[in-house]
């Protein structure tokens, strides 16, 4: 069963190369063609998750509207539900059934990511 584990598929961000992997066992491939915002998006959640020992952490709308388009930014939830579908068509297996970008009804999203090593 633990075999089963360590081949469970996972996201890795890279804070030094500013980039964003799908690992899968031994297998690690880069996530490319993500948007400025969406780079924003992923940074910040994996910062948070960081400063969390690793746990994933659920970040509101209001929060990151903040992060992806800065303070005061005119952005709703709507264009925060778009980045997340848009995302999720880059990162997911099944975006209909998302592993990674976990949706926190009616309070925002939870991003599941991984040290790298």
């Amino acid at each position: 069963h633990e075999a089963a584990q360590s081949d469970a598929a996972c996201l890795k961000y890279d804070w030094v190369q500013a980039k964003l992997f799908l690992s899968q066992g031994p297998i690690l491939r880069e996530i490319t063609g993500l948007r400025p915002q969406e780079h924003k998006f992923i940074r910040y959640m994996d910062h948070r998750n960081r400063a969390n020992g690793q746990v994933p952490v659920m970040c509101s709308y209001e929060e990151l509207i903040e992060a992806v388009w800065g303070k005061g930014s005119p952005q709703t939830e709507t264009e925060v539900i778009h980045l997340v579908w848009e995302l999720r068509q880059k990162i997911e297996r099944d975006p209909k059934q998302p592993q990674f970008l976990q949706n926190v009804p009616k309070l925002g999203y939870r991003l599941v990511t991984k040290v790298m090593e």
